[in-house]
């Protein structure tokens, strides 16, 4: 099975990250995209919203793309949220061949991430364009493992979208509408 390995902290899950999702599982013909959000993320300060949250939102998200799913490994996990350690869980099963979807800042910062040539044994790197990154430049020497995924740019940043629900801004039409009414429903950012 080709899978695709979707981690992030996704807090809210936004549009962009399901363009994304989407190109890179048509471009590489992968049978499932799994989204995983993160526990305790190495690389930034962990979520004010609980992981329970995180989680239903990209179920919300995800519910309508029957080759897209949502995990609970790395919250079940517990601790810090390693890439390595979840590509070693889904590794176990010989009949996956994995793909990590990561933005081109991601793979700026790959070298400080942990354990950063067992990653790249375990799944290929796909990599989307993030604004202010130059994926194809010697900025990284991961890129000649990586394929590169010609995706638009969808500038959209969870933080940003904090920033908006937190001053009582609309982020209609930049989240899923399940995902909006979940945020809503809970409070969530406010």
């Amino acid at each position: 099975m080709r899978l695709g390995v979707f981690g992030g902290s996704f807090n809210p899950p936004h549009l962009g990250h399901m363009v994304v999702a989407e190109l890179a599982r048509e471009v590489l013909d992968l049978d499932r995209v799994v989204w995983i959000p993160n526990n305790t993320p190495p690389h930034k300060t962990p979520s004010k919203v609980d992981g329970h949250h995180r989680l239903r939102m990209v179920n919300l998200a995800v519910e309508e793309n029957g080759r897209f799913e949502a995990s609970s490994a790395e919250l079940d996990r517990g601790g810090v949220s390693y890439t390595v350690d979840t590509l070693e869980d889904l590794a176990r099963d010989p009949s996956n061949e994995l793909f990590l979807i990561v933005g081109a800042d991601g793979l700026a910062a790959f070298e400080s991430w942990y354990r950063p040539k067992r990653i790249l044994e375990l799944a290929t790197l796909a990599v989307y364009p993030r604004l202010g990154y130059e994926v194809e430049s010697g900025k990284s020497r991961f890129f000649e493992n990586a394929i590169q995924l010609e995706t638009p740019i969808v500038e959209i940043s969870s933080s940003v979208l904090r920033k908006r629900l937190g001053a009582g801004l609309t982020v209609r039409y930049l989240v899923p509408a399940g995902v909006l009414r979940y945020i809503n429903e809970n409070s969530l950012y406010t």
